[in-house]
């Protein structure tokens, strides 16, 4: 499954660190900046199946980039990027790949020690008729809109990240010297405690940037500093969280409260692997396929693995891809079966109504749903690469010994456990010849 991700959060960068644990993803991360770049790859996020790109992207861009085949594109971007947000999903749109927002939790500050304006306009208004030093938490991107109270008043000193290009944008907008303080978060709560007294800030200007951006801490800062805390609100979004785009991808999510056991979230719950309380949905039956026809739809990565497991098995395979590569040519040709057929072409209504079975592993989602959907209706059992909903049945793990056949399935949900198992098993299986002779 291949996975494009914007990346420009804490957040983000946790999530691709999560989907990384599974093998059969393909992940490319964007980011806007070469800093951005530079802090995933400190984190050891690059590497195979996992590509960062860095650069700011517009509309036509994005689409460009999603003309290569993606599965789905994640919005992880900060909470407050609209236009960035926008941009992803109408090119998703154009590009027919599925747009799933990453939501950043709201803080949901409570009491009256702190106000909530709707809009940078409104703060900048409500400085203006206060009197006092302000600490402004709030990034670079909208410190333009303060630069004429602060040419006219000097009161404000911004925190921004270190990067020569941000300074420059900072003088630009009226911010130098000791007004500008440039470091790196995250930022404790006493460190935000000793910056408002250095500086002898009434107000802290904040984002609604949830636990992850820091809020927690400039809240319990500025009341113990004797500051007010001042909020710039955002707008709701439909999305998912963290935890619930774990879910979307089949990985078991920690519960935070008791990170020994693992939470039950409603949608989760039902499909999740089985654990000792909970009993297991998929009962491995094993029937016979000697004569019955296979279609593969795809000669990819994952497609390539599916036919090479299906080669050992006495059943017909038909291989329908519209590019099939050297590398699974060589493979059908070295297994010596005779049962192969190789349709380098578009798949064709024939194809759907002669196979009885179906595997359909393309880089092409909405193909692959069209296909499962025709050959369901004719009463064919399908297993679909990229969604998990469309399957009748996962394709195991297998280890082959002789007459031995053993399959192995997380249930959809865990794929690294289920290879780590496989390989195990087949460890163990070369050495059942022994166990004859015992």
């Amino acid at each position: 499954m291949k996975l494009l991700i914007f990346a420009g959060t804490s957040d983000g960068r946790k999530l691709v660190e999560k989907l990384k644990e599974r093998n059969d993803f393909e992940i490319t991360v964007c980011v806007a900046t070469e800093y951005g770049k530079e802090v995933l790859e400190k984190e050891k996020l690059s590497g195979e199946k996992c590509y960062i790109k860095s650069g700011r992207l517009d509309e036509n861009d994005m689409t460009l980039l999603m003309s290569k085949g993606f599965d789905y594109v994640i919005d992880a971007t900060h909470p407050y990027a609209k236009i960035v947000s926008e941009n992803i999903k109408k090119a998703a749109e154009k590009s027919k790949i599925e747009y799933l927002r990453m939501l950043r939790e709201k803080t949901g500050f409570s009491g009256d020690d702190y106000v909530l304006l709707d809009s940078t306009a409104e703060v900048v208004k409500y400085l203006t008729e206060v009197e006092g030093n302000v600490l402004l938490a709030i990034g670079s991107k909208e410190l333009s809109a303060y630069s004429e109270l602060q040419k006219n008043t000097e009161k404000l000193f911004a925190r921004v990240l270190p990067l020569s290009n941000v300074v420059e944008e900072c003088n630009q907008n009226g911010f130098s010297g000791k007004n500008l303080i440039c470091m790196q978060g995250p930022f404790s709560k006493d460190l935000n405690v000793a910056m408002l007294k250095q500086y002898d800030c009434k107000y802290l200007v904040t984002k609604d940037t949830g636990k992850a951006g820091g809020a927690d801490e400039k809240y319990l800062a500025a009341k113990e500093a004797g500051a007010k805390l001042i909020v710039v609100g955002r707008d709701d979004e439909k999305g998912l969280s963290f935890d619930e785009m774990l879910q979307k991808f089949g990985i078991a999510v920690e519960n935070k409260d008791n990170s020994k056991e693992p939470k039950e979230f409603p949608a989760f719950k039902e499909n999740c692997e089985c654990e000792e309380e909970r009993k297991c949905t998929h009962f491995p039956m094993f029937f016979d396929i000697s004569g019955k026809e296979v279609c593969v739809l795809g000669a990819g990565r994952i497609a390539k693995r599916r036919i090479k497991a299906l080669l050992d098995f006495d059943c017909k395979l038909n291989i329908v891809a519209a590019e099939i590569s050297n590398e699974v040519r060589e493979l059908v040709e070295k297994s010596g079966a005779q049962n192969v057929l190789l349709c380098e072409r578009v798949i064709k209504q024939q194809d759907i109504e002669k196979a009885d079975i179906f595997i359909l592993a393309t880089n092409n989602k909405t193909v692959n749903a069209e296909v499962a959907q025709k050959a369901k209706a004719l009463g064919k059992i399908v297993n679909v690469a990229d969604d998990m909903e469309l399957c009748d049945f996962y394709f195991p793990g297998l280890a082959v010994h002789k007459d031995l056949v053993c399959g192995i399935t997380a249930q959809g949900r865990n794929h690294r456990l289920s290879r780590i198992a496989a390989e195990n098993i087949r460890k163990l299986l070369r050495e059942a010849d022994q166990w004859d002779e015992k």
